[in-house]
Parts: structure tokens; sequence; C-alpha cells
């Protein structure tokens, strides 16, 4: 059996998660619980993690939430930016019994463990920038194993954070720079993807085995009648024989082509569940022999189908050696993971997330009691 890249997970002091160890992670695992409690937080925690504390990472996990804050620069004038302290479990600025600003995610091994920790900026990050040096200026501190850097954030004036425009916003790595090599991951956000995100995998799998995987994957959906898929970019008018970009945005889109029909249509018209589950099975060839995240998988697939789904995940990810964490509420999903998860070989583990007070804990179920929990209905979302 492959080693899995993470056998286990240890998070603390992350969002709402102030610690929290899941010691039962498998091949294809899912996470249940109820809304708020924690699961796409930890699915965020492990892409921080994946990605060695790069900066591109964490400043995305804050744009997609919209977590700014109005900070402002040093004309004076008002802007927003991303308000980096949301990252940090009940840190608050402005308190002086505020927990300790740091952030540490781990798979049970010290050698890449990640921190994250807001620091006093050292005198030689402030040379050549236009901050008050007589004011309180923070930097982000990343660990990961042995390595560290640190960038700078900001100073505070006025309760806000100033941000120095020619500063660029700190220190960043430098590309030479000695660093962890990150664990090839992909993560699919709850909506529909964007055509240029479905355009980007599907380059990643043209003209290869994996090509034909995803074919079969969306004809459980569309049914033996889909006879090829393929990207294309901008268009032309038939009707009026003139480039279409000439009268609007020109973007690259997925179109399918049916057997009854001579032109290909847009796969969008085939419904949310065609896009979805091709953006699954894209983004499975995409990470082999890495992890791919899902948040709310069953989104846009129907309920008859969700042990097909399963059935697919978990041989793709036996094949390509790819770790599987995904999130659910729904309970046709828990019985479609059960299903599939008894038939494969691969380890299947459904782990159910619960709040005691301010505690967070893991009620791990083995493929047996999952049969059981289906048979009785017994609820575990």
């Amino acid at each position: 059996m492959t080693t899995l890249h993470i056998p286990q997970l240890n998070i603390e002091r992350f969002r709402g998660i102030r610690k929290l160890q899941l010691t039962n992670l498998g091949r294809v695992t899912l996470l249940t619980g109820k809304n708020s409690i924690g699961k796409t937080t930890i699915l965020e925690a492990i892409q921080l993690f994946n990605s060695r504390g790069d900066d591109q990472s964490y400043y995305n996990l804050l744009m997609n939430r919209e977590e700014l804050v109005q900070a402002i620069d040093e004309d004076g004038d008002e802007f927003q930016c991303p308000d980096y302290s949301a990252l940090f479990h009940e840190y608050l600025p402005n308190e002086e019994d505020s927990l300790t600003p740091k952030i540490s995610i781990d798979a049970g091994r010290e050698e890449d463990k990640i921190s994250l920790e807001l620091v006093d900026a050292e005198d030689d990050q402030l040379k050549g920038q236009y901050f008050d040096l007589n004011a309180p200026i923070k930097a982000l501190e990343i660990k990961c194993g042995e390595f560290k850097r640190s960038r700078v954030i900001g100073e505070m004036k006025n309760g806000k954070p100033y941000i120095s425009i020619g500063s660029g916003f700190g220190q960043r790595r430098k590309k030479n720079e000695t660093w962890p090599e990150p664990i090839s991951y992909q993560y699919l956000a709850p909506g529909m993807l964007s055509n240029n995100i479905i355009a980007k995998l599907w380059d990643g799998v043209v003209l290869t085995p994996e090509e034909d995987f995803a074919l079969k994957a969306l004809r459980l959906i569309v049914g033996e009648k889909l006879e090829q898929i393929a990207i294309v970019g901008g268009g032309f008018d038939r009707s009026r024989e003139f480039p279409i970009t000439r009268y609007a945005r020109s973007e690259r889109k997925v179109v399918a082509k049916l057997k009854n029909l001579y032109y290909p249509i847009p796969l969008k018209r085939l419904g949310d569940g065609a896009q979805r589950l091709l953006g699954i099975s894209l983004a499975l060839a995409n990470c082999q022999n890495g992890i791919l995240l899902i948040d709310e998988v069953e989104n846009g697939i129907h309920c008859s189908l969700q042990v097909e789904l399963w059935r697919m995940i978990f041989n793709a990810s036996k094949k390509g050696n790819v770790q599987v964490i995904a999130a659910t509420h729904s309970w046709d999903c828990i019985a479609g993971f059960t299903k599939a998860a008894n038939e494969s070989d691969e380890d299947g583990s459904l782990v159910r997330l619960e709040r005691i007070g301010e505690e967070l804990l893991d009620v791990s179920y083995s493929e047996k009691e999952l049969d059981v929990i289906t048979k009785q209905r017994i609820e575990v979302r």
C-alpha cells in the first residue's frame, strides 16, 4: 500500500479551530458535520499544508472569503487588503489578553510541519520602507520544518493597518530560495467551476489516457449519446460571417458533441451536474500522486448517481495514487460513499465533526460500521 501524504492531521489555532486532531484519514476520506462546524476550514488548512505556506495560498484563502480590511496607503487614501489576522483563532489585534497568534498544521511529521505566527518586524526588514518606525509593525513569519521566512504586514494607525504601497506588501520568498517542495493538489469549491478553470484542467490531460477517463465519467450523466468533448475559444457567427470576439468577450468554454446533433453544444446546456462531474474527473487526473480536496462534493450530482460517483473516485484514487478528502451534508452522498468503500480494497474513512462547548471533536467510522449506519439510517451528518 502506498504511503499517504496525510495519514493524520493536526491543526491548532487556525480560524475557528482551537485544536483538532484527525488520526484516521484514509485513501478516501469523507467529512461530515453541521453547517459552520469547520469542514471547509479543515480543507483550507490542508491547502496551506500542501503549499508549504506559500504566500499565494493564504492570500487566496482570504480573498475567496472576502476577509478584507480597510487599509491606508502612504498618501492617506483608503483601500482594501487581505486581513491576515482573520487566519488566527480568536486573535484580536488590539486586545492584550488575545490568544497567541500562532497557527500550527502538521501530518504527524516534524520535518514538514507548517506554522504561521504574527511577530514584530525586524529592523533589517524595514530598510527602504515608508513605515513610521515609531509605530508597531508586524510581520507574518512562516516556518516549514527547519526553514523559516517572514514578510512585513504593516503598522497600525488609528486602529487601522497602514500598508505602504512602495513596500510591495513586504518580503516574499525568492524563487531561488531553498524551500520544501509543495504537495501537488487540486481544490474544488462548492460552486460550479468556471470555464477558465476547467480549460486549465483539460490542458493537463488532453491527448492522454486521462482524457478518455474524463469522457467516461461524463457519460454517467449524459449517457452513451455523448461522443466527445472539447475546449474551444472565441467563436464564429455563421449567419453573419464575422468573428464573435469583435462584439463579445472571448472565453474558452467546454463543448460537447452528441450523436443526435450535427453541431457541438455548450456543456452548460447539459446542466450543472455535467459540469461538476467533469470538474471532479479532471481534477483527479491532474493531481496524480497528490491530494484532491472537494467541498460539498454532492453539489449538482443527482442522488441516483452518488454510488457511481464514489466508485469513480475510489478507482481513480487507487490508479493515480491520489488521496481524496471531501466534505458533505448529504445522506445520499454518505450512502453512496459507504457502498463504494465496501466494494473497494482502498481505505475509506468517514469522519464526523462535533462541537462540545469550544472543543471540536472527531468521530471516525470503519467500513463495517458504515454499512450498519446506512442500513439503519443512523444520523451521522
